[in-house]
């Protein structure tokens, strides 16, 4: 059933990737979609939701959607410096290639 000989001849499933805490609250949710704990551990229980590919996850219960939203338009903000600079620095580091790469770069949508 389980890969990686996780499930022993006791009929027991040894977990050793994840901590027993933020396994028994990742069940909780599974079994009730609450984690009261949730703010003590929610970086453990994302990545355990993500690594056992659960159909819901923890960040449901915060509007995981509005937090990627926001980070969307957050890395956005940063896109025209970043093309800025890799441009400047293109320009600075390697000026025999510079008409190679401001193409690329003119064409960087932002």
């Amino acid at each position: 059933m389980f890969e990686h000989d996780m499930e022993n001849k006791q009929n027991r499933v040894e977990i050793q990737d994840v901590e027993e805490d933020v396994m028994k609250e990742m069940l909780q949710f599974i079994y009730t979609e609450k984690a009261p704990n949730l703010d003590k551990m929610v970086a453990d229980l994302l990545s355990a939701a993500d690594k056992y590919t659960l159909e819901k996850s923890p960040s449901d219960l915060h509007s995981a959607e509005q937090l990627k939203t926001h980070a969307m338009d957050f890395v956005n903000s940063l896109v025209t410096n970043v093309v800025e600079t890799c441009h400047e620095k293109c320009e600075e580091t390697y000026p025999q290639h510079v008409d190679i790469a401001s193409p690329i770069l003119a064409n960087v949508k932002v």
